[in-house]
């Protein structure tokens, strides 16, 4: 949605794939023991996707070699 907007907006990105696999690993881990629950603290960094809004430059399209 950011890289829609005019000019493209910069971002963070959320790591979607590793949060969920760390939330189903978590679930399946209390599953199998819900007596034990122990605390977690996850930190999934997110990546900063510079673009245009701040001073980035625009992607630069990939060529297609023949």
């Amino acid at each position: 949605m950011a890289a829609a907007a005019d000019p493209p907006l910069t971002a963070v990105r959320p790591q979607k794939h590793r949060l969920g696999v760390l939330a189903a690993e978590m679930a399946l881990a209390r599953v199998s023991d819900p007596v034990e629950r122990p605390v977690h603290r996850v930190e999934l960094w997110p990546t900063l996707v510079v673009r245009e809004s701040c001073g980035g430059t625009a992607p630069v399209p990939a060529r297609v070699s023949r």
